[in-house]
């Protein structure tokens, strides 16, 4: 099965679960998955459309995913799709 790791400042909304298997075999299956068992990140997550927040990326194993497409990318057993706050410079 895939995992889903999430920054520290969501375990609170998993148990404190940093890093957990999920089921699926797209992003948005994974993610879908996610929120069946944590209901609360569905909200820290995605918008009503169900787009990942602009203020979050997402990367596959060590590879950044991109926003178009995201919910179809394909994850395999054994990945690990990764959610960071984006980091802002100035």
């Amino acid at each position: 099965m895939p995992s889903l790791r999430l920054p520290d400042v969501l375990r609170r909304y998993t148990g404190g679960e940093a890093c957990f298997e999920v089921g699926g075999g797209t992003v948005g299956e994974a993610l879908a998955d996610a929120f069946g068992t944590y209901p609360e990140l569905r909200i820290r997550l995605v918008d009503e459309a169900g787009r990942l927040h602009s203020y979050l990326v997402a990367f596959l194993n060590e590879t950044e995913l991109g926003r178009n497409g995201l919910q179809e990318a394909a994850l395999a057993p054994g990945d690990t799709l990764t959610i960071i706050e984006a980091i802002g410079g100035g």
